[in-house]
Order: structure tokens, then sequence, then C-alpha cells
């Protein structure tokens, strides 16, 4: 059923992020844009109903470990929340969150959202957060290049940012991309996944959904085809100074714990963060559990209460949910931009206990 439930909501996600991306929507009057940003909204909110009302609860919050200890990330300030009515994944006006967009003016809406961040969020943890959910579900789904420039905010906080290039820009699979970021002054290289690409006018946005559908798990036909080609970045930035973190959201996510999987001599010991990823096959979840546990534990996942996608497949990693005060939607779930948040909980997740209830 969940694997039933899984192609409907990508296939939703498909139908109405579709024409958002042709470059001739630019071209229309605005008040056809935003009849048509509307209708994609309205639609997206129908199908959330549709699985709000179908999924059990059950079916949509975590085995929580025991004695359960609930830590209070508080995150939220008025720029966010700015960035989120703009630009969010149910906005109106200009989504970017979770949505490829090729507009120049958008790699520069989300410069200012790092920036502010830096500037803002003085909590280590907090910004340390804030700043990985940024780059994944909002950096990622920008159209990179080579030498592009971005700021990530530094654990000091206070304004502290290293400026990054883009190195590499990925070839996964039939124009899926990846990024290679290099820092300046030893900063640790980050190596970004992008999540689904919902894109019907492209070769790569059909990639992607392959990806999700993969019968050997998600995106992992996809990681095993750029297996090369990662190794060749990951050891070359090695060898010039710190080992490169991997993170992503969603497919993302995914390619990111393959990474971490396969490659573990070449990536960084901190960092690597998956968010809201599907889950592993029976046999992947094998050879994971063959790492050490120091590395298992180091390699951290965040679920949000509410989400199903995570729900397919095995849970690995160190596993957190997050839950706001009320139990989002099913697709409000997976998209939800927590940084704009006031606050919300994390709770350490049983990862065996959790697959121990899942059929699939």
């Amino acid at each position: 059923m969940l694997r039933a439930i899984l192609f409907l909501f990508l296939a939703s996600f498909t139908l109405f992020a579709f024409g958002q991306e042709s470059q001739n929507v630019l071209k229309k009057p605005a008040s056809k844009v935003k009849l048509k940003s509307r209708m994609r909204v309205r639609s997206l909110q129908n199908f959330d109903d549709f699985l709000h009302w179908t999924l059990p609860q059950h079916m949509r919050s975590y085995a929580l470990a025991e004695p359960q200890e609930i830590s209070m990330i508080e995150i939220g300030f008025s720029q966010a929340k700015d960035f989120i009515e703009w630009h969010g994944f149910f906005s109106t006006h200009d989504p970017l969150v979770g949505k490829v967009s090729k507009r120049k003016g958008d790699l520069q809406a989300a410069r200012c959202l790092l920036t502010k961040i830096g500037e803002k969020i003085g909590d280590p943890v907090a910004l340390a957060f804030a700043t990985e959910e940024a780059l994944v579900k909002v950096v990622a789904y920008r159209d990179l290049k080579i030498d592009d420039q971005i700021v990530v905010p530094s654990g000091q906080g206070g304004g502290h940012l290293f400026s990054y290039r883009v190195d590499h820009v990925f070839n996964l699979w039939r124009g899926m991309p990846a990024f290679g970021l290099v820092g300046e002054r030893g900063a640790a290289p980050i190596l970004l996944f992008r999540g689904t690409d919902f894109s019907l006018d492209s070769e790569r946005g059909w990639a992607s959904l392959m990806s999700d559908v993969d019968l050997s798990g998600p995106g992992l036909t996809a990681f095993t085809k750029a297996r090369p080609e990662i190794r060749s970045w990951l050891t070359k930035v090695a060898q010039r100074g710190a080992k490169a973190k991997v993170i992503g959201f969603s497919l993302g996510g995914s390619l990111a714990a393959y990474t971490y999987l396969y490659e573990n001599d070449w990536v960084n010991s901190e960092g690597c963060i998956a968010f809201n990823p599907p889950g592993l096959s029976e046999q992947v979840l094998e050879e994971w559990n063959r790492l050490a546990e120091d590395k298992k534990r180091a390699f951290r996942v965040y679920v949000n209460r509410g989400d199903v996608v995570s729900k397919i497949g095995k849970l690995f990693g160190n596993a957190y949910e997050l839950s706001l005060d009320h139990i989002p939607k099913p697709l409000k779930a997976h998209t939800v931009f927590l940084s704009a948040e006031e606050k919300f909980s994390q709770m350490k997740i049983d990862v065996d206990q959790e697959n121990l209830s899942r059929r699939l």
C-alpha cells in the first residue's frame, strides 16, 4: 500500500509542479501566471487532504527511543518566514523550496537566505540545522554552474560566513545533477545532492522520477552509475585537505546515504546528513549494519512527523523525529521548511523497533 501511495505522491507532484519550469511561463501575463500558481497549490492541497484522510496516524509517526528525551529547537526569525511566504513549496508566488528553477535571481534569493541565517541565529545547534536545511531544500534545487559562489554560515554564528565555490557538477544519470562545493580557509567541502526533480520537460526530470521508484532502492542505480565520478571528486578534495560532507533531502538524502556507505573512507566523519529520505532496501541495510558503530552514529537522519516518504524501506543511521505542535498533512510534512517555524521538537528514534514494525 505504501508503495502505491508513494507512486501517487510522485505523480501528484509531477502533474502540479509541471509547467512551472517552462521559460514561457515568464512571458505570460501576470494574472495568468498567478492563476496557474493558485491552481497548482489548490491541487496539491487537495491531494494532501486525500493522503491525510487515507493514511492512519500510526503510519505517520515513528517509534521513539526510551527513555524519551525531547530537545526543543527554536530557530524562527522574520526573514525566514518572509522567505517561505514567497518561496515555500506551497507558495503561489515563486516556489523555490524543493522545486527546480533556472532563473539567476533565484540563486540570489538562496544566497540572501543563507546570509540572514548566519546573521540572525546565534545558537550553534539551530544555526547548523538551518544552514543544512537551506542547502538541501533550497540551494540544491538551483541550476548551479561551475564557479558559482555561495556563502555558508559557520558554526561560530555572529554573521561569520565561509565562501564556497561550485567546483564540480556531477551527471549522476541522464543529467541528474549533484554539486561539489569547496570552501575557503580549510572549510570542509560539501557534496550536495538534489532531491526529486519533477520537470517533465527535461530528461533529467524523468531520470529523477524513475530513480524514486527504482526497485533496487530509491536512487541506487543512479548512484551506482555515478560512483566512479563521485569517488574521483571525493578523493581529489580529500587529498587537498579536509574530506567532504555529504548531504541531501528526500531522494538526495538516499544518494547521500549511499555515498556515505560505499565511499566511507573518503567522506567526513562529521556533518553527513539526510533530510526526509526514503529508507534503504533490506540488502543495503545489511551492508549499512556492517559499518562500525561509531560510523553508523555519525550519519544523522531527520524525518518529520507526518511524512510518509521515510516510511518506505528500512530506516537507518542516527535518526531523529522532528515534530511541530501538530501533525502536518503528509505532503506538507515532507516539504515544510522547519527553520521558518517558531520552534519544533527533536526526539531520538529507535531504528530497530521502527524497522520491525514495517512490512516494506
